[in-house]
């Protein structure tokens, strides 16, 4: 028997004027011409979190805007905004969708990858889980630090989405491998359009749109450009200058 009106699924903290329904495969919203300040959400296992075309707003870098939680598999994020968080959305599940989102003046817009608590950091402790196989597109990170940043997480695809304005667009962290950025934007910013740390390999970026960025449009670190695969990409400039393909 699913909760009584107003009431959260299972494992999903309720946004102002949420309303869930069916605790493992709930579709919340947030009640029409409400958006929520300040707030954040945990998104379970199988929820689908529509935001509607609502804004989340965050009271600082302090906590995270919309988090799913570690071990959480097939749970969606879409149709929102996210301002004024540590991560604006940070997916610590596996095979989620973030379709749709746009992340503004964030610490790191949109992060896919090991999470260790609500108010942020990489997982390195025991009982953290791997991240794989997430979707994020047609998103928009605008301003933050770093606009999408995925870190020890693999087979992710990030495609047809926005970064501008920020420090870094799309950041690679290590040891994240076979992720796909196919399609993306990442222009003007501080520093790098996309950044490839070392031992982040295997990766395919095809498509890609990187100029005008403050330092290079397209910064990797591995050796050579190891095993990153780069087809029909637009890099204005890139570090090193071998990987602009």
């Amino acid at each position: 028997m699913g909760p009584r009106p107003g009431q959260p699924a299972r494992g999903f903290a309720p946004i102002g004027q949420a309303h869930c329904a069916r605790p493992r495969r709930a579709l919340c919203s947030l009640r029409r011409g409400r958006d929520a300040t300040p707030c954040h959400a945990r998104v379970a296992p199988n929820v689908v979190l529509d935001l509607g075309g609502h804004t989340l707003t965050g009271p600082s870098y302090t906590s995270d805007g919309v988090f799913i939680e570690p071990g959480a598999t097939n749970a969606r994020v879409l149709d929102g905004t996210v301002i004024n968080f540590n991560f604006g959305v940070a997916d610590n599940g596996s095979g989620a969708v973030i379709q749709r989102v746009t992340a503004h003046r964030n610490n790191i817009g949109i992060a896919v990858g090991d999470v260790l608590t609500l108010g942020g950091g990489i997982c390195s402790a025991p009982g953290c889980y791997p991240v794989a196989g997430s979707v994020l597109s047609n998103g928009r990170a605008l301003g933050n630090g770093s606009g999408i940043e995925l870190f020890d997480a693999s087979a992710v695809t990030v495609a047809s989405s926005t970064t501008s304005g920020g420090i870094v667009g799309i950041d690679l962290d290590a040891p994240s491998s076979r992720d796909r950025v196919v399609g993306n934007a990442a222009n003007n910013n501080e520093a790098n359009g996309i950044f490839v740390d070392t031992s982040a390999t295997h990766h395919q970026l095809a498509g890609n749109k990187a100029t005008g960025n403050g330092f290079v449009d397209l910064e990797d670190f591995n050796p050579g450009c190891d095993s990153n695969q780069r087809v029909g990409n637009t890099f204005g400039t890139s570090d090193p200058a071998s990987c602009i393909h």
